[in-house]
């Protein structure tokens, strides 16, 4: 059994490396050898329930919390002797063969006549630790192995590792902020004048978007609106205030329709204060987000009247 297991260990080992080689890579070879393979195949491992004395444990046992463990384990889970059934010393209690006949108590053998969820258990003879469960049960494996001989054929694949897709504001730090000032027709770029970043290691395509405003505190009239480049949907609600953006395309694409977002406010004057404008993409590898910040000011001008004399 141990050589066995010793093997098994090292090839276990193996194969995690070679898992975690696909994971952080971008572009890997895999090789794979059949008759690897083949021979876990050919070795089977069958497990048995057996109580630490080597009697086996029943079916029943495993799922009724040892309420038909009739096994001579007299020690706890955490080492302590258990105290005779038959005895109120150093714990009194009412568990005794007297009152519970058919529940086998007799020495100071672990059992379960009450149903206890804890399983097999027993007063312990430590006076400061009342009751203990009992570990009844331990796997034994019992392990057969056939020989058999393969042609070794190697073959090489290539993966390309998924790697979700990262979005970002090249050059800037920290969390970015627009200002809107209110007026009539006023409106304001979402994206900043540095320009957006999507990053997509997988296949440089996206599936969609989705643009979001938070604390629209002007309702209806706060808008978000885009360029929709041909081929692809997009819809905006007013309830939720969300633009989103759906087909596949590619990265560059969907950093034009990013850059061409832009936010309205109607009201007169502008509810004062700050939104938040989240932005969401979506790759079939999986997704990223940004937020970013949206002051809105309202400016008043100031008319000044000349008088000659």
């Amino acid at each position: 059994f141990f050589p066995l297991f010793s093997s098994l260990s090292i090839v276990s080992l193996a194969l995690q490396t070679v898992v975690e080689t696909i994971r952080m890579s971008s572009l890997v070879h895999v090789v794979v050898v059949c008759t690897l393979v083949c021979a876990l195949a050919s070795t089977s491992v069958n497990a048995q329930l057996r109580d630490v004395d080597g009697q086996p444990c029943d079916g029943p046992t495993a799922l009724d919390n040892g309420s038909n463990y009739r096994g001579t384990i007299s020690t706890t889970i955490s080492g302590f002797t258990c105290q005779r059934w038959d005895s109120q010393s150093p714990h009194q209690h009412s568990r005794t063969p007297a009152l519970f006949p058919n529940a086998d108590l007799i020495e100071n053998y672990c059992r379960n006549p009450d149903g206890d969820p804890r399983g097999a258990w027993c007063y312990t003879t430590n006076p400061f630790v009342q009751s203990e469960a009992c570990e009844i049960c331990q796997q034994t494996f019992t392990t057969t192995t056939t020989t058999t001989t393969t042609t070794t054929t190697t073959s090489t694949t290539s993966s390309t590792a998924n790697v979700d897709p990262v979005i970002s504001f090249p050059g800037l730090q920290g969390r970015y902020t627009i200002t809107f000032e209110g007026g009539v027709d006023g409106q304001v770029l979402v994206a900043p004048s540095t320009g957006v970043s999507i990053v997509d290691a997988s296949n440089n395509e996206l599936i969609g978007i989705r643009i979001s405003l938070t604390n629209a505190l002007d309702g209806a009239n706060e808008v978000l609106t885009a360029l929709r480049p041909n081929g692809l949907q997009m819809t905006y609600n007013s309830d939720t205030f969300e633009l989103e953006v759906v087909g596949t395309a590619s990265v560059s694409t969907y950093i034009d329709v990013i850059s061409s977002v832009v936010y309205r406010n109607s009201a007169l004057p502008p509810s004062t204060g700050i939104r938040t404008i989240g932005i969401i993409v979506f790759a079939n590898n999986g997704i990223d987000f940004i937020d970013l910040d949206l002051i809105v000011v309202f400016q008043t001008t100031t008319t000044t009247t000349t008088t000659t004399t």
